[in-house]
């Protein structure tokens, strides 16, 4: 079994065993269950919650400590993950799939909710832990000044009607880039107090969070020449490509465009816009923007000077980060 699966499998006994201890009711004990990703073949997707949870471990290891101590922190850090995941699907209206079409938006805030609790109780252990009672306060308080600036990324980007390139990448810092960094620098803090190496940390794990973002972002946008329809209007407006594409083309293709875009729901037009989106040259600007990510993650990385094995896999995850046009 692998270092990841071990971590991974950990972290979710973690989880089973402080719901068995919450006193709340079997019945959404397991629908908070079923709303948490599964470690299989989809596990190993990009954008999966799950496995990216062995992060803060990873990072504990490279700079010295045992990834064991930050299960509970871990754990913590994927209810967090999947709640910001859930409520991120309520805002753009994205209840398409089960189990979500299932439960409906007002049932998938209570889940979320529930999950926000389940992480912030976790967090409580941190204070009964030898390894953590000296930095419990100091984890809590930039975790959750990290969600003030989550939920600040996410305000701009509901309420911003035209977001501009500069805006897409302030918000995918805040939204997505804080949170990693977190992870990465507060898994590596359970191990050490040098500032440099938690800067390295910080760095690495901000530009692995952006590019998740990114990554969300084409997901989305992948059927674009085959019809929009999985996602709202609203969210593909707001994805990379169209928003570069926006920025360069001339103003009357851009009209042409939002014109497209309007009417994405037929396959003609949805068609039409990925040509033009492709003709600004959006695949060629991402594809150097993810490599420019990459390269910074790799040089954070290799300034902390990470112990083994943990730096072998914080160097292989870059590796998954990448997209085919």
């Amino acid at each position: 079994m692998s270092f990841q699966r071990q971590s991974i499998n950990s972290i979710l006994r973690k989880i089973e065993y402080s719901w068995q201890l919450s006193g709340a009711s079997s019945s959404f004990i397991e629908v908070m269950h079923r709303a948490l990703p599964f470690f299989g073949e989809q596990g190993q997707s990009e954008q999966n919650p799950l496995k990216w949870s062995a992060l803060p471990g990873f990072c504990c290891q490279a700079a010295g400590g045992d990834p064991r101590w930050v299960d509970g922190f871990a754990a913590a850090w994927l209810l967090y993950y999947v709640a910001a995941h859930i409520m991120d699907k309520v805002e753009d209206q994205d209840i398409l799939e089960s189990p979500w079409q299932e439960w409906g938006s007002r049932v998938s805030i209570n889940i979320a909710s529930g999950l926000y609790f389940s992480a912030s109780l976790l967090l409580t252990d941190l204070y009964s832990q030898n390894e953590s009672l000296a930095i419990a306060n100091e984890i809590n308080g930039d975790l959750y000044r990290a969600f003030l600036r989550m939920c600040a990324g996410q305000q701009r980007d509901l309420t911003q009607p035209e977001p501009s390139l500069s805006d897409y990448w302030d918000n995918a810092n805040d939204k997505s880039g804080v949170f990693f960094s977190m992870a990465c620098r507060l898994g590596a803090r359970f191990a050490t107090s040098d500032n440099l190496k938690l800067q390295c940390y910080e760095e690495y794990g901000r530009n692995i969070g952006i590019l998740i973002q990114i990554l969300d972002d084409l997901e989305d946008f992948q059927g674009s020449g085959e019809g929009f329809g999985k996602v709202t209007m609203q969210v593909i407006q707001r994805s990379l490509p169209v928003i570069y594409a926006l920025e360069v083309l001339p103003d009357q293709e851009c009209i042409l465009l939002k014109k497209e875009l309007e009417q994405a729901y037929n396959q003609q037009a949805a068609a039409a816009a990925f040509k033009r989106i492709e003709k600004s040259g959006a695949s060629y600007y991402i594809i150097t923007e993810m490599e420019r990510l990459r390269s910074q993650a790799r040089s954070s990385l290799e300034r902390a000077q990470p112990e083994q094995p943990a730096d072998m896999e914080l160097f292989d995850l870059l590796g998954d980060l990448t997209y085919q046009f």
